[in-house]
Order: structure tokens, then sequence, then C-alpha cells
């Protein structure tokens, strides 16, 4: 008995294994199907819908990725083939599924045909957000033909809600990402949108040009609905620039591909009503049906105006005024609708992830934990390497203060060496005046001889241009190159005032300088005044040192700074008095 229950067991057991595997199979064959149908509707959607129709196991897919693509693929065919449907419960499918799945390119092209939908349907908001969705993973995954396609039925949206400027914005945006994907069939379209939206917004000369290129290109020649939709675009652009005779021209034989009812006619009449052949005009609109649309009663309103017959004109200007109220309060109610839902599903939302929150609890404990032990072992391997990183800063600190020292001893070279050579020159002119005493046995004609020798010292030190870069170099040399800072960072100065600062650090006084520039004493205190005001007012570094310069006394105190102390710099200078 017992075996006989082990056999049936095992039994059971295969039976189930084989119809795992079978099932799987099937899925995996019914998918590739789909994916094919998914191709074959770029290039066949007849043949796509008709396949698609055709499955008879639809309603056996007992997987919901099955269910979800089916209706996704069939939405698209049925778009394709100019099917408009305005019920979401089969495009839903998709979306509901792909709105979690890591597939983004089918998510991408679910919130698209959901878009689509609700666009038939005539509830815009739902509709725009779909197709805002569906635009940003296009955007990510640089899908540029599926941008474009988002895009100009945003520009539709908005254009349908009268909202021009945005609707233009859109359309140029479409253009753009069609143009990346050379796909020129949808490209021409584009254009004609954009033509579309220049001409809502009163730009007719834009539409005209856009619609005349796509016309004198022939590029509507194999397209018939194109060719009918651009006439008609550029017949009532003609009429709204007044070339009323161009507008008869191209629309009088423009028909719908179909043989449907058209508003051609409608334009045609409203030309021969603006050129002034009444009885054409009149024709023209009688022979249109009651079921036209809001421009023939805007036309027969012209008709009748143009006609003086009041009471008609009055009574169809209501007609096409409680149209538009219609259309207004159905936005409005729209408006309102969307708002509700959307509140109603973020509530929904919401309630799901209090639910989820607790579910995530344990794995947060468990994540913690792992936290935890995990900043055990690194604050071990800091411990460890603490030591490490202090003695690697001690060695950089003992590098640092290596190269200090050698610093200072170079500074303390220079110091050295600017001392000696200040010690060396000081008594020059002195030790010069004493000889020429000696040699002279003379004392008038050796203090003339001492006059000449210091005018032509004096010349030397205001004209003589080597003696004056010996000077430049003395002082770079002696002050860490203070003199060719200031000419670098004031390139604009003139040459005086670039001898003034350097005869300043010499330490000559304004009498002095105002030799060498052969001017006026206050002509001296004006040039130092105006250097010391660009100095200050500019970003240069260090300008106490540079201002200590020009007015070694210091400035006279000012509140903004300290720069106006006595700098009581050390000058060398011997004055002998009688």
């Amino acid at each position: 008995m017992r075996i006989i229950v082990h056999i049936s067991i095992f039994v059971a057991v295969c039976m189930t294994g084989l119809a795992s595997f079978v099932s799987c199979k099937s899925n995996s064959k019914d998918k590739d199907e789909l994916l094919r149908i998914e191709q074959l509707n770029e290039t066949d959607p007849k043949a796509a819908l008709h396949l698609l129709d055709s499955i008879e196991n639809v309603k056996n897919y007992n997987n919901t990725e099955l269910k979800a693509l089916y209706s996704l693929v069939k939405s698209q065919a049925l778009d394709k083939n100019y099917i408009d449907v305005a019920d979401d419960s089969l495009i839903s499918v998709a979306r509901e599924y792909y709105e979690n799945s890591s597939d983004k390119y089918h998510r991408m092209k679910s919130e698209y045909y959901s878009g689509i939908v609700y666009l038939n349907a005539d509830t815009l908001d739902i509709a725009l957000n779909a197709f805002l969705k569906a635009y940003d993973i296009a955007e990510e995954r640089k899908e540029y033909f599926w941008q474009g396609m988002t895009a100009s039925k945003m520009a539709d949206i908005f254009t349908r809600n009268c909202d021009g400027v945005q609707a233009l914005e859109f359309a140029k945006i479409s253009l753009r990402c069609l143009n990346k994907s050379n796909d020129a069939t949808y490209v021409n379209y584009a254009l004609l949108d954009l033509a579309t939206a220049y001409h809502n917004i009163n730009y007719s000369d834009s539409c005209i040009y856009i619609i005349e290129e796509l016309l004198s290109d022939s590029i509507t020649a194999h397209d018939p609905w194109l060719d009918y939709s651009s006439k008609e675009l550029i017949g009532a652009a003609y009429i709204q620039n007044g070339e009323y005779n161009k507008a008869i021209d191209v629309l009088q034989d423009n028909s719908k591909p179909d043989g449907g009812e058209s508003v051609t006619p409608a334009y045609v009449a409203l030309a021969y009503l603006e050129l002034g052949d009444i009885d054409k005009g009149k024709e023209i609109i009688e022979s249109l049906s009651d079921s036209s649309t809001l421009i023939s009663d805007y036309l027969k309103f012209e008709l009748y105006d143009k006609l003086n017959y009041k009471n008609e004109a009055l009574k169809t200007l209501k007609k096409s005024y409680d149209k538009s109220c219609n259309n207004h309060t159905k936005r409005l109610t729209s408006k309102l609708s969307i708002a509700l839902l959307k509140y109603h599903k973020t509530e929904k939302k919401l309630d799901k992830a209090n639910i989820t929150k607790y579910k995530y609890r344990i794995a947060y404990i468990i994540t913690a934990s792992i936290l935890v032990i995990s900043i055990i072992i690194l604050i071990f391997l800091y411990r460890s390497q603490k030591q490490k990183l202090r003695n690697q800063e001690l060695v950089e600190s003992a590098k640092y203060l290596k190269e200090r020292l050698n610093d200072t001893s170079e500074s303390n070279k220079r110091l050295a060496k600017s001392v000696y050579s200040l010690l060396s020159t000081q008594f020059a002119n002195v030790n010069d005046a004493c000889q020429t005493l000696y040699e002279c046995e003379n004392e008038d004609k050796a203090k003339k001889q001492i006059a000449q020798n210091m005018l032509k010292l004096i010349n030397h030190i205001s004209e003589d241009e080597n003696t004056i870069k010996q000077l430049e170099e003395l002082l770079d040399y002696h002050c860490k190159d203070i003199y060719s800072n200031l000419k670098n960072f004031f390139p604009d100065l003139k040459i005086e005032d670039y001898r003034l600062f350097l005869y300043s650090a010499l330490g000559f006084d304004n009498l002095a300088i105002s030799k060498f520039f052969r001017t006026t004493v206050k002509g001296v205190y004006g040039r130092r005044d105006r250097m010391k005001n660009r100095i200050l007012n500019s970003d240069i570094e260090n300008k106490e040192t540079y201002i200590a310069i020009l007015y070694p006394q210091g400035l006279k105190h000012k509140p903004g700074g300290n720069i106006g102390q006595n700098q009581n710099l050390y000058r060398p200078n011997l004055i002998i008095s009688d």
C-alpha cells in the first residue's frame, strides 16, 4: 500500500514539473509571437491587427506579462490603423504592469498609448500627464522618435486648450527630435504641426513659408492626407494675411482623400466674402450642412453681417457663443474631475505605502545589524591606522619646518647683502666731494666742480635710462620685486608714475623729485595722491607696503582702516648742518 502511495506522489510531482515546463515553453512562444507582431506594426499595421485578432488563446494567457504585452501591441495596432479608442480598459492592463517593470521601453510605449486613448476621450489633463511620463523615459533612453511623437501630441493638447505659445514650443521640440530619428514621413508631419502652431498665434508668414516649402518640393505628392492638410492650412494663412485670391486658388479643388466633409469650402466662402463677391460666398455657405464646424457658423455671421441681416447674424453669433461656452464648461469640469481623481489616487498610494512600510521593517533591522557590525570592524581598522597617520603627519611637519628654515636662511642672506650695500653706498657722494676738495687748490673752483658733479648725478638719475634701469633692478633685488609687481599690476600707468614710486622708494623727497621731473612740488603732490587712490581702490596685495613707500610719514588717519598710521620707515640719509 505504501509503495502505491509513493508511486502516486512521484507521478504527481513529475506531472506538475512537466506541466510547468510546457507552460513556460508556451509562454515564451507566445511572447516571441507578440514581439514579432509589435515589429510588424511599424511596417504593416493592417497585417499586425489581423494577426492580433486571429489569436484565439488570449483569454487563456496565464501570465501577466503576456496580457500586458498583448494589450500594448493591440493598442498600438488600433492607433496605427486610425481606429480611435476612447476606453482605457485595454491599455490600462499594459500601463499597470509596466509601471513597476524594469522594461522601460514598453513602459514608455504604454504611457504614450495611454495618452492617445485619453486624448481621444478628450480628458486632456490625464493625457498630458501620460505623455510627459513617456517623454521623460524617451529622453532618458535617447529615443528621439518617441520624444518627437510625444512632443507632437502635447502640442496638440495645448492647441486644443488655446495655448498657442506652449503648442509652438512643443512643435519645435517634436521637429528637432524627429529630425534626429531620420524618419522623413514623420518629419513632414512635424513641419505641418509647426506651421499650424505658427498660424494659431498669427505668425502667418512663418506658416506660409513652411507650407510653401513642403508643396514646392513635391513632398506631399505621395501622401494625399499631408497634401490636403497642407493646402487647407496655407489657404487659411493666406486669408489671415489678406491674400484672398491665393487662398481661393489653393483651396478651390482641395478635398478630403476619404471624401468626408471638410471645412475647406467655408474658407473659400470667406475669401469670396472678403473680396466683395457676396453672391458667391452666399452660395457656398448655404450649401454647407448644419453639422459643419464652428467656422461655418462664423462665416454665416460674416455673410449676414455684410448683407445687413441683423437678426440672422445675431442668431448665428449666439449659436457660436453657445458652442464655445459648452466647450469651455467641458474643460473646467474636466480639470476639476482630474484634480479629484489625482487626490484619490494619491490617498490610495499613501495607504499602500503604509502597509509596505511594515513589510520592510524586518529588512531594515537586518540591514541595521549588518551596518553595526561593519562600523565595529571599521573602528578597529581606524585605530590600527591611526598611529601610522600620526607618524606620517610628523614626517610632513618636519619636512615643512626644514623648508621654512631654508627660506629664512635665504631671506637673512638677502637682508645681510642689503645692509652691506646700504652701508657701502651711503657716503659715496660725500667721499667724492672730499676727493674734489683735496685735488683742487681753489675752494671756489672745488665747489663749482662739486656742484657740476651733483647736477650731472641728478641728470643721470632723472634722464639716463641705464642709470634708471640699475636703480629699478636694485629696488627689485632688495625689496622682493616690488617695482616689477607694481608695473605688472598697473600696466596702464604713465612713466612718471613709475618713476615717482622708484624715487620715493630710494628716499628722495618731493623737492628733489620735482627737480627730476622739472615740475613744481605741487605737481608731485598731485601725482603722488592719484597713485595713492589708484592703489587703495585696487586688489593688489600688501597695499600698506606700496603706500608706505609713497608716504613714509604716513597718511592722515581715515576711519576705514589703519593704512593711515605712520610707517616709521628708517631713513639713513645724513643731513649735514652748518
